[in-house]
């Protein structure tokens, strides 16, 4: 029997789950955001992609991993053609992820459930966007399954872990290489010799190897092995080299409590978490359980590793994505800190406590900074619930009626009218929210655009030569989006070939802001609007 007010494991992680529920329900961001996030509108585009019955590398390209669109198309069958579906996914996966790290903080921090909800607490402020769940959720459980098997090496618990790194490989490559090096450390730290580690290490190999088998012997069977290497391989690091931002600055000439100098000290706060982890590691009388300290060793290599995501792209929401590896760092160190403090080291401990307590001050602060203060808004919870609960086409219906002279509203609105569902439409940006939302299948090979992705002369003139075999009824986009406010991201420069072929090929029948709604040369297009007011529909 537990003694009184004393919490089990089951009775925590139902606490947790439900306030992690909760957190990310009151943050559900309103539909029109996920028309606007490139990321969001990506996502759900490929998964309603998936559901005509058209697969990633098998019928269109992506250097994403399938698992990205998979689950959010389950959902949409699940609970039906409504964002609500994609909130749940997302919930149900944040949920998942961030009591799997309470207990993580937990155990780092030596059993300390005050400092591991205080770690929690930060590491619920500064959580990434919902659509990007599997940033957090995978290395979470990566690191979840390293810890079981260093403290219990077993079959069973290397095959855990084989699996969590191939599940989060099918998410995206690149994290699934970065899990994997931390499972290296896990095993390659173990006790025996160094020939048994090999072994243990070619062991767990094999295992995530036969795990990966279905989804390989599937693409062999579609022909799309070759395919699926590419995207992955060769695709990917260009896409993000061409998206690449430098690392924050910080800027003297405006205060230090402004946003960009307030990211700068979150970067550079978990940059330095790893290194300081693992210095502190070997500092004598700190770390010297064996088990304890192999467990942070792997913890500041994963962090580490899923920092490398932020250094192509240095911005607030890709360090967001990384965060939650490195706070298991910051609750160890915390733990530790707590540990020594009762000691009488006199100068020595009072300055160590003191900068811990600044280390735990500084991602708190700096995250406020970025954030701001969180805000509950129960009545917006509740009418931004009811308004993703919607069927989609009431949904859009809603909105559209809501915000009558909103651009990407109307042009959703008119190719939904316009347009039957099987009819094959093309989204340029900033549209690329309309393949879901206005419920079409896309024509060519791509379901989003970006510098890099697929933007090579060879990929543009593929692309073009599936659009002409499949005849989009229309296209509909602002030929001159970008990104960052760079000129050599902007859409016309990046996919310059599409660009002219658009341009020339298809005309504009309707304007809405700065998105315009163009048809193939030779449709009969409208002069003028319908009886009411709205523009007329093409012919032919």
């Amino acid at each position: 029997m537990r003694p009184a007010g004393r919490w089990g494991a089951t009775a925590w992680s139902c606490s947790i789950a439900i306030t992690v529920a909760a957190w990310s329900i009151v943050r559900w961001p309103a539909p029109m955001w996920m028309l606007a996030d490139i990321d969001c509108a990506h996502q759900l585009g490929g998964a309603s992609q998936i559901l005509r019955g058209e697969h990633p590398f098998v019928d269109w390209h992506t250097d994403y991993g399938a698992l990205r669109y998979y689950p959010s198309a389950a959902a949409q069958v699940l609970f039906g053609r409504r964002t609500l579906a994609e909130l749940l996914l997302d919930t149900t996966a944040y949920t998942v992820a961030y009591t799997l790290l309470f207990h993580l903080l937990r155990a780092a921090s030596g059993r300390r459930a005050a400092a591991a909800g205080a770690v929690l607490a930060i590491a619920l402020l500064l959580m990434p966007w919902m659509s990007r769940y599997y940033t957090v959720l995978g290395p979470v459980l990566c690191l979840a399954a390293a810890w079981r098997y260093i403290g219990r090496p077993s079959r069973a618990s290397l095959a855990l872990l084989a699996a969590a790194v191939v599940v989060m490989g099918l998410f995206r490559a690149d994290f699934g290489g970065f899990t994997a090096v931390a499972a290296v450390v896990a095993i390659g730290t173990g006790g025996g010799s160094g020939r048994a580690r090999a072994v243990e290490i070619g062991r767990f190999l094999a295992i995530a190897m036969l795990f990966l088998s279905p989804w390989l012997i599937w693409l062999a069977h579609r022909g799309a092995v070759e395919r699926y290497l590419t995207d992955t391989f060769f695709t990917a690091p260009v896409h993000a080299a061409s998206m690449a931002l430098p690392f924050p600055r910080h800027d003297p000439s405006v205060p230090f409590h402004e946003r960009g100098n307030a990211t700068f000290l979150l970067f550079v706060t978990f940059h330095a978490l790893p290194a300081v982890a693992l210095v502190t590691t070997l500092c004598k009388g700190v770390c010297v359980d064996v088990v304890e300290r192999r467990r942070i060793a792997t913890t500041a290599v994963l962090a580490q590793m899923v920092l490398l995501h932020t250094a192509h792209r240095s911005d607030y929401p890709h360090l967001a994505q990384a965060i939650p590896t490195g706070l298991v760092l910051l609750a160890w160190l915390l733990g530790r800190a707590l540990d020594i403090h009762p000691i009488p080291f006199g100068a020595v401990g009072r300055p160590g406590l003191a900068a811990i307590g600044l280390l735990l001050a500084v991602p708190a602060w700096a995250g406020l900074q970025v954030e701001g203060w969180p805000r509950v808004d129960l009545r917006r919870a509740f009418e931004t619930a009811q308004l993703h609960a919607m069927p989609l086409d009431q949904m859009v219906a809603r909105l559209s009626a809501a915000h009558p002279g909103d651009a990407s509203l109307g042009a959703i609105e008119y190719v939904r009218r316009c347009t039957a569902p099987t009819d094959r439409v093309v989204a340029l940006p900033p549209m690329l929210g309309l393949y879901y939302f206005a419920d079409r299948p896309f024509a060519g090979n791509l379901p989003a655009w970006s510098p890099g992705f697929f933007s090579a002369t060879a990929d543009q003139a593929a692309w073009i030569a599936r659009v002409r075999g499949q005849r989009p009824r229309m296209v509909v986009g602002d030929l001159g989006s970008g990104f960052d406010g760079r000129p050599e991201r902007s859409f016309a420069v990046y996919s310059k070939l599409i660009s002219e072929y658009v341009s020339t090929q298809f005309v504009p029948i309707a304007v809405f802001g700065s998105i315009v709604v163009r048809a193939p040369i030779g449709t009969a297009h409208p002069v003028a609007g319908g009886a009411d007011g709205r523009p007329a529909c093409p012919e032919g």
